[in-house]
C-alpha cells in the first residue's frame, strides 16, 4: 500500500492510501483525518474518517487544494492500517 499524508489548504491533514495520481490530483482510498483527541495516556493524535457517511470511499483531492504531501512514517502507517482493516497490529511478547 502507498500510504501518504496530504495537507490541504483548509489545514486538514489527510492520511490515505493513494491509488493513482492524475493531472496533479490524487485518488485517496479510505481517507482519514488526523485529529487531536483525549486518550487514556493524555492528549494524542487519532484518525477519523474524512467523510463520516462513507468511511470506505475513494475521493479525489483537487491539486489546487494540496499544500504538501509526504509518505507517512511507520507508526502512522501501522495506525492507519489498523484503523481501516480492523486488525490488531500491536506487538505482544
Amino acid at each position: 500500500m502507498n500510504i501518504m499524508a496530504v495537507k490541504i489548504a483548509s489545514g486538514e491533514e489527510i492520511v490515505a492510501e493513494v491509488i493513482e495520481q492524475l493531472d496533479g490530483s490524487i485518488q485517496c482510498r479510505r481517507p482519514r483525518v488526523v485529529q487531536m483527541m483525549q486518550t487514556q495516556q493524555g492528549v494524542g493524535a487519532g484518525l477519523v474518517p474524512y467523510i463520516m457517511s462513507a468511511p470506505d470511499a475513494t475521493i479525489p483531492i483537487n491539486p489546487d487544494c494540496i499544500v504538501a504531501k509526504v509518505k507517512v512514517g511507520s507508526q502512522i502507517e501501522r495506525a492507519y492500517t489498523q484503523e481501516v482493516s480492523g486488525l490488531d497490529l500491536t506487538t505482544k511478547f
